[in-house]
């Protein structure tokens, strides 16, 4: 469920209700279910919170969170790709475990030219008896 998010002028109503109700935050939330009978009713909490970070911040607006960006140190993408030379058909998990990067292997490959790939066996059939309809990978002519 997307959390709900309130405008400016929702957030001053509830502050100013919040002081109206000598910060008592249940009497806030009835208060602010009078004048709107149809909009969702805010959690009695909601209004202690806005009202602390009016205090706090001077603002009833919450901060945005960022996601930070992980660095990964250049001696990681060497110690992988070490591995991946070392050994083709180590596979990325292995490679994650052994190396205890499973947070940031996934970036390691998304940023590099390396694509994990798994390496299957194929039955090849003699041309004649390959239809032209069967030929479903593009460009695979025998």
């Amino acid at each position: 469920m997307a959390p709900i998010t309130y405008s400016v002028e929702e957030l001053v109503d509830m502050d100013f209700l919040y002081g109206l109700a000598d910060e008592n935050s249940l009497l806030a939330s009835r208060l602010y279910a009078e004048p709107y009978p149809n909009k969702n009713l805010p959690h009695h909490q909601m209004f202690v919170r806005v009202f602390q970070r009016f205090r706090e911040t001077g603002s009833v607006k919450f901060k945005e969170t960022r996601k930070r960006a992980n660095v990964r140190p250049v001696q990681l993408d060497e110690a992988i790709l070490e591995r991946m030379e070392e050994d083709p058909t180590n596979s990325t998990r292995r490679i994650s475990v052994v190396e205890n990067t499973k947070a940031l292997f996934g970036e390691f490959l998304k940023s590099s030219l390396h694509t994990p790939f798994t390496i299957k066996n194929c039955k090849l059939y003699p041309k004649e008896t390959v239809k032209p309809e069967q030929l479903f990978v593009v460009g695979l002519y025998l």
